[in-house]
């Protein structure tokens, strides 16, 4: 299988393959690099119906001597093919004028389209790790002649959701709002749209905690943002969850590394988690049990989703 890496080396030679298979879950690393090898032709043709492909490419480009083809989601890689589909991958790669690129969420590499493209061909886009990310703001931030401090990148990072396409947005929303070449923490909070898990972190701090004005002041933002209810309450129950099982795993001896593989989070997650873990396991227990509670009761028409909020923000305070 080919890796970004060898796409890179093509986009900076201008020397494409005549079909590429593009798929992965990092899709907004996929669009850039869509965006970048769209930059070297001028006729262009973007659809999910192979059947306008084959026909296109039957016939010279009026306006270019080249053409690029970007087909998403034909499925075509996941189903057994048609002749004339096999034969028309066998003519793409037969011509090295035209470039033909598949991006499919899904594929079967048993399939014998599929292993007719052959490794060099296929490129996933894998999700990104907490470092990559930090890595790629870091070159942002450079060539931008700006500075974040390592453990502000992370704070940006794990506000934007790890999420790559958000990253992208929110960091050029900093760049252009920050005129000092150093973007502070207070920058980030400032100036950067947290996401929903990133809010209800908070939530959970407070209610763990106790401080009733703030966590409702947060859950306000919440709804006004117009989270449902019972989408909050299931990020409340994961988030209690995973500081049961940081708990759990921490009196095992076992490394940041170790929880954040286990617990499928990443580490600078795992230990902005450790400052809040200093609370009896059973109150953990008592809230995700009320959690289960009120989110049958809210399903069943028991009592309304507002009302199961108050009390569950209100009974950690109850021994």
């Amino acid at each position: 299988m080919a890796s970004v890496q060898d796409l890179n080396k093509d986009i900076e030679s201008k020397q494409f393959s005549p079909i590429y298979l593009f798929t992965g879950e990092e899709q907004g690393l996929i669009t850039q690099y869509l965006n970048e090898i769209k930059a070297n032709y001028k006729d262009i043709i973007e659809t999910s119906d192979v059947g306008v492909v084959i026909e296109d490419s039957k016939y010279k480009s009026l306006v270019a001597k080249k053409k690029l083809y970007i087909l998403k989601d034909t499925g075509l890689f996941n189903k057994k093919a048609d002749d004339q589909f096999i034969n028309f991958l066998a003519q793409q790669f037969k011509q090295n004028l035209n470039c033909c690129i598949f991006v499919e969420d899904k594929i079967n590499r048993t399939l014998k389209q599929t292993q007719a493209l052959g490794q060099n061909s296929i490129i996933e886009f894998k999700k990104l790790t907490e470092a990559q990310l930090v890595e790629f703001v870091s070159s942002v931030l450079e060539r931008h002649e700006k500075k974040m401090a390592k453990s502000v990148i992370k704070e940006f990072v794990e506000q934007c959701d790890y999420d790559y396409n958000t990253i992208v947005n929110e960091l050029t929303k900093l760049i252009n709002y920050v005129s000092r070449k150093q973007i502070l923490l207070d920058d980030v909070k400032e100036v950067v749209s947290r996401s929903t898990r990133s809010v209800v972190f908070d939530l959970v701090e407070y209610i763990i905690t106790q401080q009733y004005e703030k966590a409702f002041d947060v859950y306000d933002k919440l709804v006004l943002k117009k989270e449902p209810p019972l989408v909050i309450l299931f990020l409340i129950y994961k988030q209690l969850r995973l500081l049961y099982q940081i708990k759990l795993l921490q009196a095992e001896n076992y490394s940041v590394y170790d929880i954040a593989s286990a617990c499928d989070s990443k580490p600078f997650i795992i230990e902005k988690n450790f400052n809040i873990c200093n609370f009896p396991t059973s109150k953990l227990v008592e809230l995700m049990v009320k959690c289960n509670e009120f989110d049958w009761k809210i399903k069943t028409g028991q009592i309304k989703d507002f009302v199961a909020m108050e009390h569950l923000i209100m009974c950690s305070g109850k021994e």
